[in-house]
């Protein structure tokens, strides 16, 4: 499969659309639909996302649609998710109105390596807490 690469000097304005793959490391504002999008760490979308698999290491605003997601601990996610499965590391930000997909199995992934003796805690909205346990998406802590 192709995989297109948006160098980080390169701002996009208008829609994209691929069967391949897509790797930003500069700025687009508008409507993405590819295969498999990587948001790079100093990367940013504001607009309409749609892709079988979404990682991001960058910043996002608006509304994603996507099979697998999973947020890095230096990304951030704002806006509207739809997913099958939503995973995030410790330091990546969630502000998003979360809507699983039928046969979704989510859980927050969250990969620190505690402290003995310590126990530690999570919240799924805004930034993940340091923590060993998994939890699917919504549960109470």
């Amino acid at each position: 499969m192709n995989k297109s690469v948006f160098a980080a000097d390169l701002h996009v304005s208008g829609e994209v659309t691929s069967k391949g793959d897509l790797d930003i490391f500069g700025h687009v504002e508008g409507s993405l639909d590819v295969r498999e999008l990587v948001i790079a760490r100093n990367a940013s979308i504001s607009g309409q996302i749609t892709a079988s698999s979404t990682t991001i290491a960058g910043r996002v605003e608006g509304h994603l649609d996507s099979d697998h997601v999973a947020i890095e601990g230096s990304g951030g996610m704002d806006g509207d998710v739809s997913y099958r499965t939503l995973s995030m590391v410790v330091g990546g930000a969630l502000n998003a109105r979360c809507t699983p997909r039928e046969g979704s199995v989510s859980a927050a992934r969250v990969e620190p390596t505690p402290k003995p003796g310590r126990a530690r805690s999570s919240r799924l909205s805004g930034a993940v807490a340091p923590t060993t346990a998994r939890q699917p998406v919504g549960a109470s802590a």
